[in-house]
């Protein structure tokens, strides 16, 4: 493997084979990250929760320092963000890539599972699991805006 401190084009000392650096290098497509924005967006359209039905655990919570908060929640890519990941749709254009509705909201362990076993994880389930998770908060928050009027 090469090194991000040496120029493409020179061999690696630490590479191996100097030949398969550069080839990595020059054919290496860039990853589609989230912006900030769009991680925000799939946290809060889920009510910080992740998306797996089978695990929906809260992914924030209260620090150790006062007044911050920790998370354990990630925006993973259900198609993925660059060639040679779990589930990349080659006929994606960058945009729809990095978009919302190509993220999920899960906790860390279940982002790496699907990562993980990615056949046993198709795009298709996942997107069920995140419309289920984006009605279940929907309906959650539905609950307790009624609760909270009747108490008015």
């Amino acid at each position: 493997m090469g090194c991000e401190r040496h120029l493409w084009f020179a061999p690696c000392p630490r590479s191996r084979s100097a030949s398969r650096y550069v080839e990595s290098r020059l054919f290496k497509m860039p990853r589609q990250n989230f912006s900030v924005a769009t991680k925000i967006k799939l946290a809060q359209r889920v009510c910080y929760r992740c998306s797996n039905p089978q695990c929906s655990r809260p992914t924030i919570g209260p620090s150790t320092e006062d007044g911050e908060s920790a998370s354990i929640g990630v925006a993973a890519h259900i198609h993925a963000a660059s060639s040679g990941g779990p589930r990349y749709n080659s006929n994606q254009s960058d945009y729809a890539r990095a978009s919302h509705e190509n993220g999920i909201w899960l906790c860390q362990s279940c982002s790496r599972l699907v990562d993980i076993d990615f056949e046993g994880y198709s795009a298709a389930q996942l997107t069920e699991w995140k419309s289920l998770a984006e009605s279940a908060a929907r309906l959650r928050y539905s609950d307790t805006v009624l609760l909270a009027m009747r108490q008015l």
